[in-house]
């Protein structure tokens, strides 16, 4: 639940690029072309979510949270 508060607090197009990779399982590529943008830009945005995201929730719940939130997304995103 928190890790999904963090998205949604996310500007809304990087949300959505976080819902795509990580709750779809879209890969980069196809989130790239959902984006209109490159796969490079769109693994350079993905980092700069990812960094946001891991950054607002340690502010919020603490590092241990942070990284057990963004560890779910992963492996929710590669399995």
């Amino acid at each position: 639940r928190r890790l999904w508060e963090a998205v949604a607090a996310l500007p809304a197009e990087d949300a959505a690029i976080v819902r795509w990779r990580y709750a779809e399982g879209l890969t980069v590529a196809a989130c790239a072309r959902r984006a209109e943008v490159t796969v490079a830009a769109m693994e350079s945005r993905l980092r700069r979510i990812m960094e946001r995201l891991r950054s607002a929730l340690h502010r919020r719940w603490g590092r241990e949270a942070a990284f057990a939130g963004l560890a779910l997304l992963l492996v929710r995103g590669h399995a």
